[in-house]
């Protein structure tokens, strides 16, 4: 039994120490030079000017699906980024700003993937 749990321990702390860069880190939306955005049909996510009038035009379709993005932090990492509303604010209609799923309030940042391309 103690070379279970010592086995454990060892497996456990190399887990911690290896370095997981397949996601960047969490600025606030202020800070970034990019916005998160994602096509409401095919739930594809992309970087954004933060100056970019949405809904934006999807390259493969031709429609303007694509539109802002909040993340819900107990989603699944393949499925966190959510569209949200365009002309709603948080503060206004928090309602609108819920996790479908798991009906919390979700955020406008949070993890992203490093191989994001932007979308012009």
């Amino acid at each position: 039994m103690r070379r279970f749990i010592f086995i454990c321990g060892l497996m456990f702390s190399a887990l911690m120490m290896t370095d997981h860069k397949v996601i960047g880190d969490e600025k606030s939306p202020k800070d970034r030079d990019f916005q998160i955005v994602i096509d409401s049909v095919t739930r594809y996510i992309f970087k954004a000017r933060p100056d970019a009038k949405l809904p934006l035009r999807n390259p493969k379709t031709g429609k303007e699906t694509i539109t802002r993005a909040f993340c819900c932090e107990k989603c699944a990492v393949c499925d966190r980024w959510k569209p949200v509303p365009i002309d709603a604010e948080p503060q206004e209609a928090p309602e609108k700003f819920h996790c479908p799923i798991h009906k919390e309030m979700m955020k406008p940042t949070g993890p992203i993937p490093n191989d994001l391309r932007f979308i012009d």
